[in-house]
């Protein structure tokens, strides 16, 4: 009985086993970012795309709103949450280095996008050289505009970060080589299309009009050209800024749309962070530093861009309309699944009810026979007792004439004490029996013969005298019937280990 509860409930745990084990392992990513700037979401787009090939997979997006010091205290309050999995996107790389390096410290796999952090505390860092994007808008100025001498406006990003420091330096590096081409006026956008329009507004109307408008992402090239607009109404100035983000209003309509020139691509790739943070997870290789490549956008390539991009989102609006099918079938299936399992479970328990009866009645039979057993035994039992209780009847009266018989002997022994002539002879005389008889009996009850019996008991009647009275040791040995004290003292002294001048006699 036991044995098939066990093979059954063994089998349960395995059906269960294997319907729990087809589930893959849950993956928590948290990702850190400066701001929630129109590259960020973009960024994200990507991110949450790429998450529909990886349901097992949740992100979670937290900003500090281009605030270095929030970050960090982001970045702390995450690595107490412990995720499978860290992306930073950070403001200032040397400020949020230190909250990183905690974080990879501790043990949580790192990867830094977009702004490239110092040393190596880090697991995989993937983004844009800004320092070359820098470069490349100096050589678009330089290979667009035929004067001998330029006049730049640049429209820097939140002074500070990092991409605003390197993409003002390749700028300037870049047109090093060139003395007269000259950035003239210089303002902080705050990489915003509002801020941007307010401060080439101000530097168009203090300074000359410039050859060309440098912005370091494309909302403030936007905002720089209705600034434009607004002081130099139908007339032209160049404009390039950094992004080339698709989506409505960003850089790619701008330069299909005649608002910009042109755009230093600086693409998020945030499928290719998913991909990177997927291969972490799950260990499989990866590359630790990706850089990705920049290149400079005009109209005619962000046309084609933007009709890929748009053909890119309807592919993903059919896929999501795909996942959300394949989800509910996921789900019809998973219900379907967990049916069959409760009917397995039902007809396993089925199996047991009917193995438990079955054993049951077994045992029950065998119950039954046991007690049959037992009351043959029992019976059996009783006509043994009554055999015994008839012999112990027999033995009873066997062992009251014996009693009675040695009583008797006891008493003609003990009347013939002092008698030295009391012998086998005497006593079976007294006793009215042969002498072969006396000797049998004597041995069956006592185990010694009558001679050493005799002796037995004068020797005991001695030991009282030596005891109780001060008579002489000769005195004794005549008294039980012994003929001289020597002859006494060697029985005793055989019969007791002591001679009998020894005992300690009464005062």
């Amino acid at each position: 009985m036991k044995n098939t509860v066990y093979v059954s409930f063994v089998i349960l745990f395995c059906l269960l086993f294997i319907g729990c084990s087809h589930k893959e392992p849950q993956y928590t990513i948290m990702v850190s970012q400066c701001s929630d700037d129109a590259w960020r979401q973009q960024m994200n787009e990507e991110m949450q795309r790429e998450l529909l090939f990886h349901p097992n997979v949740q992100l979670h997006i937290w900003q500090a709103d281009a605030n270095s010091q929030r970050q960090c205290l982001q970045l702390d309050s995450i690595i107490a949450l412990h995720p499978d999995l860290l992306i930073v996107s950070p403001n200032e790389a040397d400020e949020v280095e230190p909250a990183i390096t905690r974080a990879y410290q501790k043990g949580i796999p790192v990867i830094v996008a977009d702004r490239k952090v110092n040393g190596k505390n880090y697991t995989a860092f993937i983004g844009g050289d800004n320092y070359e994007i820098g470069h490349l808008l100096a050589q678009y100025i330089q290979t667009h505009w035929d004067e001998r001498s330029c006049s730049i406006f640049e429209i820097t990003g939140l002074l500070g970060s990092t991409p605003a420091l390197l993409r003002h330096k390749g700028l300037v590096d870049g047109l090093q080589s060139l003395s007269n081409f000259t950035i003239t006026a210089q303002a902080n956008g705050q990489w915003f299309q509002e801020p941007a329009y307010a401060v080439t507004l101000n530097l168009l109307q203090q300074n000359p009009k410039p050859d060309f408008i440098v912005a370091h992402n494309d909302l403030m090239a936007i905002g720089a050209s209705q600034a434009v607009e607004a002081v130099y109404p139908g007339e032209d100035i160049p404009i390039i800024g950094v992004d080339a983000l698709s989506g409505r209003g960003m850089g790619l309509d701008a330069i299909c749309d005649g608002i910009e020139d042109a755009s230093a691509i600086y693409a998020p790739h945030g499928d290719l962070i998913i991909q990177t943070a997927i291969a972490i997870l799950n260990k499989e290789p990866y590359e630790r530093d990706i850089v990705l490549p920049s290149f400079i956008m005009d109209k005619e390539g962000a046309l084609a861009m933007r009709q890929y991009a748009d053909e890119m989102n309807r592919r993903v609006e059919t896929i999501r309309l795909l996942q959300n099918k394949v989800s509910d079938l996921t789900k019809t299936l998973s219900m379907q699944r967990m049916l069959v399992y409760a009917l397995v479970v039902l007809i396993v328990m089925v199996l047991i009810i009917v193995a438990i009866l079955h054993n049951i009645y077994i045992y029950r039979k065998r119950v039954r026979e046991e007690r049959e057993r037992t009351q043959r035994t029992i019976m059996e039992q009783q006509q043994r007792l009554e055999d015994m209780s008839t012999e112990l009847a027999r033995v009873q009266a066997t062992a009251s004439s014996a009693d009675k018989f040695m009583q008797q002997l006891m008493r003609e022994i003990e009347i013939r004490m002092a008698d030295t002539d009391l012998n086998v002879n005497t006593l079976s005389a007294a006793m009215n029996i042969s002498r072969a008889q006396l000797f049998r009996k004597v041995k069956t009850l006592t185990g010694c013969s009558p001679v050493d019996l005799i002796r037995s008991l004068r020797l005991k009647r001695g030991q009282q005298l030596l005891l109780n009275t001060d008579d002489s040791i000769q005195q004794i040995a005549y008294a039980v019937g012994f003929t001289s004290a020597s002859y006494f003292t060697k029985c005793y002294k055989d019969m007791f280990g002591t001679s009998p001048g020894e005992v300690t006699r009464p005062k």
